[in-house]
């Protein structure tokens, strides 16, 4: 019974995580790929300014 419990408690301490992660590296990503593109991020709105015309 506390070996169940305790693989319970690991995997969902690990999908937490696993969500955590994956938003800080979406966050990241699109900083990222802004700054790539010869853009510039604006942390203050959260968007990507670049100098299409």
């Amino acid at each position: 019974m506390m070996r169940r419990r305790t693989c319970f408690f690991i995997a969902a301490t690990a999908f937490v995580a696993g969500l955590a992660g994956g938003w800080k590296a979406k966050s990241w990503l699109d900083v990222d790929a802004c700054l790539d593109s010869g853009g510039a991020w604006n942390y203050q709105t959260g968007d990507c300014r670049t100098n299409d015309r």
